[in-house]
């Protein structure tokens, strides 16, 4: 209710059409900047709108995100479990392979020592070397003996052929017992 003063009442009903039109233009006037503001309120309200049904529209493509996220861990989740018991698999086929390792170890262990078949070899190669000076030495005997009976002249060169023989059959000896000496030997 408007407050009024007795003479105030009088005042309002001695007005005219032309207070009126005075009245309204102050009042267009005060109000205009309101009726701006009010405008631009309204058009900030429709942007927001536009606005809040962006963010709505953004907020259900994240909650579809959020569930495909959550799908998707779900899935590692089970994989992660796989991976676990195919691990766990593994680690029991290492196991074997191990164990199986360690008998095949230990049967490498029992072979004969490769150096000593390699010493063996030597000596058979050394034996085989001294029967074929052996033989060299007989045939050389044989030839000198068969041509001392059918030249006598020529038995200087079997002589020589046979001495040939008898020194490499000698130094062959040589070479063995100088091995096995050094097989005999301390190490340094």
């Amino acid at each position: 209710m408007i407050r009024t003063r007795p003479g105030d009442l009088i005042a309002w009903a001695t007005m005219n059409d032309t207070d009126l039109e005075q009245i309204r233009a102050i009042l267009a006037d005060a109000l205009a900047p309101m009726q701006v503001d009010l405008t631009a309120v309204k058009t900030d309200v429709a942007t927001l709108k536009t606005d809040v049904a962006g963010v709505k529209t953004e907020v259900a493509t994240l909650k579809t995100d959020v569930a495909a996220v959550k799908t998707d861990v779900a899935t590692v989740k089970t994989d992660v479990a796989a991976v676990k018991t195919e691990v766990a698999t593994l680690k029991t086929d290492v196991a074997a392979v191990k164990t199986d390792l360690t008998g095949v170890k230990t049967k490498v262990d029992s072979w004969p020592d490769l150096h000593f078949l390699r010493a063996a070899m030597q000596r058979q190669q050394t034996d085989i070397l001294t029967l074929r000076d052996e033989v060299r030495v007989q045939g050389a005997m044989l030839l000198r003996l068969d041509a001392g009976i059918s030249r006598l002249d020529t038995s200087h060169t079997l002589l020589l052929e046979e001495i040939r023989a008898t020194h490499t059959q000698i130094a062959r000896m040589n070479d063995r017992v100088r091995k096995l000496e050094d097989a005999q030997a301390p190490p340094l």
